[in-house]
This record gives C-alpha cells, structure tokens and sequence, in this order.
C-alpha cells in the first residue's frame, strides 16, 4: 500500500471519521505504515483522514515509544497548556494552540495486546494526543486562530492550496 499524506486543504482533513468495528491484520497493518510514514516525515502524530481514510485511528511518537491507538477519545481534561504545534498536512505552518495540560484518554492499544485501556498523559504527548484526535473530529491547528492570526498566515495557506 502507498500511503501518501494529504495537505490542507485537502477534504479528507475535513471529516469526522468512522469508528473502528473489527480489529483485525488489514487495521494492524495500516497503523504500522502510518508509523513508518509518521518517522519519514520527522512527525509526532499522524491521523488517518491525513493519508485519506475515514477511520478513528492515530499514531504517536513523542520519545516514549510508539502508541497505536484505534478509537481514542478523551474522557477526561484539565488545566491549560499552551505550545507551538505544527502539522504534517499544514507544512511550514506552526501555530500556538491553547489545550488540557493534563487528559485521560481510552482506546484500542495495537501495542497492548489490543485491548481497551486508558492512558493519561501530561506535555507533549497530551498536547499530541488533543491534536490527532482533533484530526478524526475534522479539526486543524488553524481552527485554534483568531481570525487575526488567520489573516496573517492567509499567503501560507493559500500557497499550500495550490500544491
């Protein structure tokens, strides 16, 4: 399979993703080749409407190992943090985002012998956890904009448009 990441503004990035029904090889090995897709682009995350399926499905890296998480949610949120993220469907775009400092989220575990669990997470693997989910749910880092900030990176996303 040749994946290939799709750029704003691409539909895809666009869409609220289906949950997973059935675990089974042809998911495994979709999450392995997002992962290995994820490392080639030097990213932290990747979300499957980024390389265009319509599946709840997310892969990070933040130094601790790689999570391969189907059907995450967040079911708990607290404090605030705020960092400067970019997106490998944004490239060249960074902007600073206002999330949880601290969540609890639960999914399928692909590394954890594919059973539900819960993980909580503080720094960057909560700011990279919000961020991917944010990507099933159709959300991008220049959702968080003022429309300010909106206008003044406009010429960045217009040059993306026309990729």
């Amino acid at each position: 399979m040749s994946l290939e990441i799709k750029i704003y503004p691409h539909l895809a990035l666009r869409q609220h993703c289906q949950p997973i029904k059935d675990v089974d090889q042809s998911i495994i090995q979709l999450a392995e080749e997002m992962l290995t897709i994820m490392y080639q682009h030097q990213g932290i995350g990747l979300a499957t409407p980024q390389i265009g399926k319509n599946l709840r499905l997310i892969v990070i890296d933040v130094g601790q190992g790689p999570f391969l998480l189907v059907n995450p949610q967040i079911i708990s949120r607290s404090g605030k943090s705020s960092m400067i993220e970019g997106c490998l469907s944004l490239p060249g775009v960074q902007v600073k985002v206002q999330r949880a400092e601290k969540v609890k989220i639960e999914a399928i575990n692909l590394r954890r012998h594919q059973r539900l669990m819960q993980i909580e997470a503080t720094g960057l693997l909560a700011h990279a956890l919000q961020h991917e989910i944010d990507h099933l749910n159709g959300r991008l880092i220049i959702d968080y904009l003022s429309w300010w900030r909106h206008l003044l990176i406009k010429n960045k996303l217009r040059k993306l448009s026309k990729k």
